[in-house]
Order: structure tokens, then C-alpha cells, then sequence
């Protein structure tokens, strides 16, 4: 499975893969080079948030990037406010 070698290379587990999966199942059909890798290297490089803190909130992947997780991180970030990914995406 491509996915799995992918996940694996980006430190991922079996089970963290299953629960990515189980989840959010339309991650299997994200394109990794338009959808999955700008999400994750927004997470670590830009949020400075660790990768596994996905495995968590798959829901992560389902936020297009210039609205919700951005904007809230770049408020949360000014008001000095931490939070969970769950916490910030995860409430309306």
C-alpha cells in the first residue's frame, strides 16, 4: 500500500496509520503531493506542532489550509494561547 510506505517514511506507525485511516477514510484517496505533504510540513514547519499529534485529529487533513488552520493558528499564536490540534479545529 503507497500510502503506508509514505506514512512510514514521515514516522508514522501501523497503528497511528490505522488510525489516520479509520479516522478519516478520503486520506487514502488525497494526493500526497498536493494535499497530504503541504498539510503536514504546514504542521511541523509553520505550526511547530509534532507529527504524531495528527494521528490524534485526522480531521486535520479535511481544514483547507488558508482558512481555518492559518488563521486560527496565527490568532492563537498572537494571544499566546496552546491548544490541542482537536481543540483548535475541532469546535466552531
Amino acid at each position: 500500500m503507497l500510502m503506508q510506505e509514505q506514512a512510514k517514511l514521515i514516522g508514522y506507525s501501523a497503528k497511528e496509520i490505522a488510525t489516520l485511516v479509520t479516522g478519516y477514510p478520503p486520506i487514502l484517496i488525497k494526493s500526497n503531493k498536493n494535499s497530504l505533504e503541504p498539510r503536514i510540513r504546514f504542521l511541523v514547519e509553520v505550526m511547530e506542532r509534532p507529527i504524531d499529534e495528527v494521528a490524534n485529529y485526522p480531521d486535520f487533513f479535511q481544514h483547507g489550509l488558508k482558512k481555518r488552520p492559518e488563521l486560527l493558528h496565527r490568532l492563537l499564536k498572537e494571544k499566546g494561547v496552546s491548544c490541542s490540534l482537536s481543540e483548535m479545529l475541532g469546535c466552531n
